[in-house]
């Protein structure tokens, strides 16, 4: 059997607590195919306990080396930080061998000295170094000539000839990855079976069900994580496993892979050297994708050891993070490994790209998704110069080409059924386990929003059709006002076109038309004036969008009392027909429209201030603060809802739990606008009632406009 020279480099950051290091320690020790040298990673921020555990560790002799790095080092800076100390060590290694024999051959030397050099005798089986060199010259055939040129060998050890023993390999233990107690010998099977196979990589597994108490280990894991890693041509990671499968060997044939992740893989040192290591720009798991992608590029060959086991931990990043780090280096994968003119094309589309993404996250009822989107295209930009120059040297550099690695990724066809069948799962959700979501919560109404009523993919598919009914319905409702020329109407105020006219309306304290009358300013004109749509423009946009968009926001917010898509319609349906929107059409009383559209979003946004939609541990600053700008809209239209806005407030900081103190964040805003006209309002409290200013006038209403939720003020 040949010789390899296993160095395990243990990779521990600062989230490494004492339990999990001591459990990369016991499978370490628990090996069958111990690794002759241990060198552990330590970043600056470990705790205190894990310190002092590798310190003794190194001092019983358990580890080879211990090497420190900064907290802000990344996984690609430590690697080469490792590879650096691999070669001072051989560096010094070979001249204190040139010092001790000084020239002269071991049997002139003196007993004494020539003792710590004794070296034993190799079993060299010659059958796998005749098999190394026949793949060898084999690939050396399929390389042109201009690629033929030999390269140097750092990684080889001292003493070791080229087709002979002794290569050295890195194994690479994560922390909370924990190996299987046979992992290593696993993978060197493979590694002696075919000596041209550079990266070795494992089965990831987890617990489907941990339960407290039991070990957790790499043998108790019971389901799949993936079994190597493939991409399709747009990008999208592959694994062939669904989630929550439960491992019964199905995918154990597998083993010509595109990709391995980093936990357990084990890898040539001197093919990590010549492809360059971990890209510092890339997160996990494409660095480890682009990394694999290099070594089958240049000649060599990367597999998945089923047999082999690796603990998958859980992660504990938040879903977000994760999400855009994941986008972000999706984007600079495709633009390193694409060639240069689908590169620029690329990145070109990325803005369209980000915007439809971004749209579908809002039909998707998931506004964070889609700041996450935009937030990863971001990210891209500063790296973008970095991932092409990259990419062009690494394809000089490749001895194969690129072509030849497309067995490896998933075929196009393939790759388009499995998205429209994804997408499809998504919409039309029909099973628990598809449906399953991450968080079980509670509605204002007491609605369990649980695994029964998790339909989140099939509301999207009702988002589009109530967008799509209510634009139809207001075309239709509003046909006449088509090629009419301007919009009027008894409640209709069109907006000031000039400068000096919006500055009037907004700050003057004398109110045009007839004979005049005193009153406040506009505050609603003060916060519109600053818009660049203005004039008729603004009023017609209000006008004919007020069915369709108070139809969504209606939708939209409905969400968070009761997920039943029929209690849904039924509260949208309501909301985008009654009686004080059709009147407000009727009359061209578009202030009240304004108010109409924005009334649920409000409601909502007081919810989600406090966590009643989901959990009080999900309350949102932000949600509060958009809620205060939201009121500061609806109470320029009209000065009494501020007042209603905060009786709405008190009763909900009195009967719901949460953090009621976020509320205050919602009153501010508009306070602050009023303020100002508080001596105006206390005198002539009617003014509470005025739209836009403007005292109400005319016939006291009715019950039956009361019970129509028409105001009183009319415009």
């Amino acid at each position: 059997m040949s010789d390899r020279h296993i160095t395990a480099v243990v990779l521990l950051s600062g989230a490494t607590t004492a339990a999990t290091h001591d459990a990369l320690r016991t499978a370490l020790s628990a090996q069958t195919r111990r690794p002759e040298r241990t060198v552990v990673v330590a970043p600056s921020d470990l705790s205190d306990d894990v310190h002092h555990a590798i310190e003794a560790d190194l001092s019983a002799g358990t580890i080879g080396e211990i090497l420190p790095i900064s907290a802000s080092v990344s996984r690609s800076g430590a690697i080469r930080e490792m590879l650096e100390l691999l070669a001072r060590g051989t560096d010094a290694g070979a001249a204190e061998a040139q010092i001790t024999t000084g020239g002269a051959t071991a049997a002139d030397l003196p007993q004494e000295r020539a003792q710590p050099r004794r070296r034993r005798a190799r079993e060299v089986d010659s059958a796998a170094v005749e098999r190394e060199r026949t793949q060898r010259a084999e690939e050396l055939a399929q390389v042109p000539l201009r690629l033929r040129e030999e390269r140097s060998r750092p990684g080889r050890r001292i003493g070791a000839a080229d087709g002979a023993a002794g290569e050295s390999w890195l194994w690479f233990v994560v922390d909370g990855a924990t190996p299987g107690t046979d992992a290593l010998e696993r993978q060197l099977e493979i590694v002696e079976v075919s000596p041209n196979t550079a990266a070795v990589g494992t089965k990831r597994v987890r617990h489907a069900d941990p339960q407290e108490g039991l070990p957790l280990t790499a043998e108790s894991a019971d389901a799949l994580v993936d079994v190597g890693l493939t991409l399709t041509h747009g990008g999208r990671i592959i694994t062939g496993v669904d989630p929550g499968e439960i491992d019964q060997g199905q995918a154990d044939w597998r083993q010509d892979v595109l990709a391995v992740p980093l936990p357990g893989m084990l890898v040539r040192e001197q093919t990590l050297r010549e492809v360059g290591g971990l890209d510092p720009d890339l997160p996990t798991p494409w660095a480890e994708i682009d990394l694999c992608r290099r070594i089958w590029r240049s000649g060599e060959r990367v597999a998945v050891q089923a047999s082999a086991r690796v603990l998958h931990p859980h992660p504990t990043r938040p879903l977000l993070d994760r999400l855009q780090e994941q986008r972000t280096g999706q984007i600079l994968t495709l633009l390193k490994h694409r060639g240069l003119l689908h590169a620029l094309l690329t990145l070109v589309l990325l803005p369209l790209e980000t915007l439809l993404r971004m749209l579908g996250a809002i039909a998707a009822s998931a506004p964070r998704i889609a700041v996450m989107e935009l937030r990863a295209a971001l990210a891209v930009v500063p790296r973008v110069r970095r991932a092409l120059s990259r990419g062009w040297r690494d394809r000089r550099g490749a001895r194969v080409p690129r072509g030849r690695l497309a067995p490896l990724y998933l075929p196009r066809g393939e790759g388009v059924r499995r998205w429209a069948d994804d997408t499809w799962s998504r919409l039309f959700a029909d099973d628990d386990r598809r449906r399953r979501i991450r968080y079980t919560t509670w509605g204002i109404a007491g609605t369990r929003h649980g695994l029964e009523d998790a339909d989140y993919g099939r509301h999207i598919v009702w988002t589009v059709v109530v967008a799509l009914a209510a634009t139809t319905l207001g075309i239709f409702a509003l046909r006449g006002l088509f090629g009419r020329g301007d919009i009027t109407g008894p409640g209709l105020r069109p907006m000031p076109e000039s400068r000096q006219d919006l500055w009037g309306a907004a700050w003057s304290s004398w109110i045009p038309g007839g004979l005049g009358e005193r009153g406040p300013g506009d505050a609603l004109i003060r916060l519109l004036g600053h818009l660049p749509v203005g004039g008729d423009v603004l009023v017609e946009l209000l006008v004919f969008a007020a069915v369709p968009v108070s139809a969504l926001l209606a939708w939209w917010a409905s969400g968070a009392i009761t997920r039943a898509v029929g209690a849904r319609l039924v509260l949208t349906t309501v909301w985008a027909l009654s009686p004080s929107l059709l009147t407000g059409l009727a009359v061209g009383a578009w202030p009240l429209l304004l108010v109409h559209m924005l009334l649920p979003l409000l409601a909502l946004a007081l919810g989600r201030a406090i966590g009643l939609p989901h959990k009080v541990s999900q309350a949102s600053v932000s949600a509060a603060a958009a809620g205060g700008l939201l009121l500061l809209v609806i109470g320029a239209v009209q000065p009494v809802l501020v007042l209603l806005g905060a009786v709405a407030a008190g009763l909900i900081a009195i009967a719901a739990p949460g953090r009621r103190r976020r509320l205050l964040w919602v009153l501010l805003p508009s306070l602050a606008l009023h303020a100002p006209y508080l001596p105006i309002y206390l005198g002539h409290p009617q003014l509470l009632l005025a739209v836009s200013g403007v005292p109400s006038v005319g016939e006291n209403p009715s019950l039956l406009d009361l019970a129509g939720l028409w105001p009183v003020a009319s415009g």
